[in-house]
């Protein structure tokens, strides 16, 4: 199973999110070669400070390390987060037990651009295989998940003017 979450459900230009995926293997197997991917929208900005913004970028289970800040699982091109064995160097991908849970959390900052009242949603998906892929009986399952984020209007101002000249 998976879930996505934000730490925040609105927000203005400049706000920072952060957002959490939490991969769990509900089955009686394992789970084999996993691949969680996450398209974030061009309305957010990613922090690409992988080795020292105070998350588990990668999965491991250990906040900025060393290993996190070539970022291999963040393509700024497309804006696409991969992570699985190959782009984080973890073998924690290649198989998840039954109960085992891996986090993944990342922040963006929302661009000047979104106007008030408009709705982002940013979506998450998870690939994984009944056995390892190099077994022809294995099976591909999929899962995905979503948190939609609300442009709101700051603070507003007004201002009364005394129209009376006296």
């Amino acid at each position: 199973a998976m879930n996505k979450t934000a730490d925040l459900l609105t927000g203005e230009g400049g706000t920072v999110i952060t957002y959490s995926i939490e991969i769990t293997n509900t089955g009686t197997g394992p789970a084999y070669d996993t691949t969680i991917t996450d398209t974030v929208p061009a309305q957010f900005n990613v922090n690409t400070a992988f080795g020292s913004d105070g998350f588990d970028n990668d999965g491991d289970g250990a906040v900025d390390e060393a290993g996190e800040s070539g970022g291999a699982f963040f393509n700024g091109g497309t804006n696409v987060f991969t992570w699985n064995a190959t782009t984080t160097g973890h073998s924690e991908y290649n198989v998840l037990l039954p109960g085992e849970t891996m986090e993944l959390q990342y922040s963006v900052q929302v661009n000047s651009t979104v106007v008030m009242g408009d709705v982002v949603t940013n979506n998450a998906a998870s690939d994984y295989y009944s056995a390892d892929i190099a077994n022809p009986e294995a099976r591909n399952y999929t899962g995905a998940s979503s948190w939609n984020w609300t442009a709101e209007i700051g603070a507003l101002r007004k201002t009364i003017r005394d129209n009376d000249p006296r």
